[in-house]
């Protein structure tokens, strides 16, 4: 009987090593999958800002054709949807 309760007790414990070592492993697999995605956001925040920018200076003329206007409205639209994406992948 003490034998089997010894077993259980070094089977309990080896049980506990592992889940403990999962749990780091995890812990640390996070921690690079969020440092990843903050790197990505800013990286695609980056370049767009001055896009962003420059579409939505081009949308306050009023004196381009109408066809003109219509391709800037788009274009402000586009950097705004992938800066969003980005903010939403670090979110999530």
């Amino acid at each position: 009987m003490r034998q089997e309760l010894e077993r259980s007790r070094q089977e309990l414990m080896a049980a506990l090593r592992e889940t403990e070592r999962a749990r780091t492993e995890a812990e640390a697999a996070l921690r690079t999958k969020d440092q990843f995605l903050a790197r990505l956001s800013h990286e695609l925040r980056t370049p767009l800002s001055p896009v962003l920018f420059a579409t939505e200076m081009l949308s306050d003329c009023t004196d381009l054709p109408a066809n003109m206007l219509e391709a800037v409205s788009i274009a402000v639209k586009l950097p705004l949807l992938i800066s969003g994406a980005a903010n939403e992948s670090v979110s999530n």
